[in-house]
């Protein structure tokens, strides 16, 4: 793949058994608000229109 290749939108991670991890409180919900900004800004990223745009209220 070069650098001129347009990226396909499905993205095909490998999943592996591994334990679950034990955060602590203040590590886990800074994660979720990580991951819940990453899905946000896909959907986004897939479907723009679904964003009103910030500005001027009529």
């Amino acid at each position: 793949m070069n650098h001129n290749t347009k990226l396909d939108g499905q993205m095909n991670l490998p999943l592996c058994d591994t334990p679950p991890t034990n955060l602590p409180p203040d590590m886990q919900c800074e994660l979720e608000s990580a991951l819940a900004d990453l899905l946000w800004a896909a959907a986004v990223a897939s479907d723009p229109s679904a964003v009103e745009p910030a500005g001027d209220e009529a």
